[in-house]
């Protein structure tokens, strides 16, 4: 071989030595930084898993026009912007066929100089999940302190959405389970929701999940109960509801929806219709959308104490008869928090759930 040859050699030796140098320094930074970050440490079995996903129920796609339905979820920073990115991607994977829709808030840049996690979010929703976006102005009340909840009225904006015949409102501190697109074909109503039940008041309505036929009348029904309530601290979307619709919307089966919470309890005949028994399993995996309350502890986005996350972790049952313990409901509420951060860090990447 030619003295030209070997260095020739050499030197694409010493560029591909260079390159996997760099891949495996990348790799080290990577696998330290999740290693640095705060767990808490508390018993977790890995044996439970969801008995199945369905996909979306093919016949309900003969001749039908699923552009007069749509997905609706509002926005208002960019933690709820990466969480209605995940309820995006759930839906675009499990085959739902109506449209998608993304209420933003109007004065965000879709596109700055400088590439913002709210831009680039939405670029996303729209490229890989189908949404169509459409800049709102978020409906607040000014004697509400919280950000957050202010601002929760522009859920409402969903009864304005009059280019469909019905649109489903889901809040995005959830995770869908299974397609929920046979809910556009409930009787005909304004609003179906289901109920909050385990709230001292039986009857009622949660707003975690609305079923809305839009209508400018309808709109003007909730707005005007925003503006008569908007002075006291305690009214939100929800009481909104409630105000108007109480006694008279169409109740969602409750079997198309469970809180986290309900995990914890020991008893559960709030839930249980009469005659039925427990079984986290069962539940889990017939439920089509589980909400996250577990108060005190945080939505699953945000960090949680070792005392809080011991604090409210399922206790698992004592077996009569048996030295074994029943730790389902334990394994059930575990997984879907880790779930949740699992799917977390792959829609909106590692690098936004560290920042």
């Amino acid at each position: 071989m030619s003295f030209e040859a070997n260095v020739h050699t050499l030197k694409r030796t010493l560029r591909s030595r260079t390159f996997w140098q760099w891949i495996l320094s990348a790799a080290g930074i990577y696998l330290l930084v999740r290693l640095l970050r705060p767990l808490p440490q508390v018993p977790v079995r890995h044996t439970f898993e969801p008995l199945h996903v369905t996909q979306g129920d093919a016949d309900l796609d003969d001749g039908i026009d699923w552009t007069r339905f749509a997905y609706i979820q509002y926005v208002t920073d960019k933690e709820y912007l990466c969480n209605s990115l995940m309820m995006f991607e759930s839906l675009h994977r499990l085959g739902s066929k109506a449209d998608r829709v993304l209420l933003y808030p109007q004065q965000w840049e879709l596109n700055p100089q400088q590439k913002t996690w709210e831009s680039m979010f939405i670029r996303q929703a729209q490229d890989k999940y189908k949404v169509h976006i459409q800049p709102v102005k978020p409906q607040y009340a000014e004697s509400h302190t919280d950000g957050t909840w202010a601002e929760s009225f522009t859920k409402l904006l969903a009864f304005k959405q009059t280019q469909y015949d019905r649109v489903l409102s889901l809040d995005s501190d959830a995770t869908i389970l299974k397609p929920l697109d046979d809910l556009f074909f409930l009787p005909d109503h304004p609003v179906a929701a289901p109920h909050a039940y385990w709230l001292p008041e039986p009857d009622t309505l949660s707003s975690a999940i609305l079923l809305i036929k839009p209508s400018t009348h309808e709109f003007q029904r909730v707005i005007k109960a925003m503006y008569e309530h908007s002075t006291s601290s305690e009214f939100y979307d929800m009481e909104v509801i409630n105000d108007v619709y109480a006694g008279t919307a169409l109740i969602l089966p409750k079997e198309h929806w469970v809180v986290s919470g309900e995990f914890r309890l020991k008893s559960h005949h709030k839930y249980l219709d009469e005659g039925e028994t427990w079984d986290p399993e069962r539940v889990l995996n017939e439920t089509k959308l589980v909400h996250f309350s577990d108060w005190p502890r945080p939505k699953p986005w945000f960090p949680v104490s070792e005392e809080v996350l011991l604090k409210t972790l399922p206790a698992c049952d004592t077996m009569p008869g048996s030295a074994h313990k029943d730790c389902r409901n334990r394994d059930a509420w575990n997984w879907l928090y880790s779930d949740f951060q699992e799917r977390r860090e792959r829609v909106c990447g590692v690098a936004f759930t560290l920042y």
